[in-house]
């Protein structure tokens, strides 16, 4: 890839996500790009910038972008992040408001269905209201998953917290209803 390939794509990164590509991590570039070039039936990255650059598929940059952009999702991962969350929620409705959480960058959803699942977990337990989940990511293809709340039972298993909670083909489930109605996932570009 020549240097002015990884200067587009970099620009075309950071103006779409506030994101940019570090010197040490361009390698990575090759390796995410590579299924969309077999794809594209394309040799290499300076063809796909050019096909970028062109214009006659107006998909294929936001595709360049879901590929760039780090998706790294887990359920219930930093269980100290969740604590304090559950702290923070329980002031907000001490002073008698209702919270409203807003998981920025969630990829395909897992933690704020970890959310969704905890605070639906305490609202049974003890009558609390389940806050207002919202999560956003510039991704439109990961927001299409996290939507849906299908999530592969592979990623479920160790992480779902009680007998509740199961994982299934199509997502996580519990015994009175998908746990993602609580939450609403959009696309939002960071600028």
């Amino acid at each position: 890839m020549s240097g002015q390939s990884l200067a587009v794509l970099s620009a075309l990164l950071e103006a779409r996500t506030g994101q940019q590509i570090a010197s040490h991590r361009s390698t990575r570039v090759d390796t995410v790009l590579l299924p969309l070039m077999r794809e594209r039936r394309m040799e290499t990255l300076d063809q796909l910038v050019c096909a970028v650059l062109d214009g006659r598929d107006p998909q294929l940059a936001g595709r360049v972008i879901d590929a760039l952009v780090n998706g790294e999702t887990s359920f219930f991962r930093d269980p100290h992040v969740f604590e304090h969350i559950l702290e923070t929620v329980a002031e907000v409705e001490r002073d008698g408001r209702r919270a409203r959480i807003w998981s920025a960058g969630c990829s395909t959803g897992q933690e704020p269905l970890s959310l969704a699942m905890m605070f639906a977990e305490r609202q049974q337990a003890q009558g609390t209201p389940v806050p207002e989940i919202i999560a956003t990511d510039v991704s439109e293809a990961a927001i299409a998953r996290a939507r849906s709340a299908a999530t592969p039972s592979s990623r479920c298993s160790a992480a779902c917290p009680s007998a509740r909670w199961s994982a299934g083909s199509t997502g996580v489930r519990t015994t009175n209803g998908w746990c993602g109605r609580s939450c609403c996932a959009t696309s939002r570009s960071a600028r």
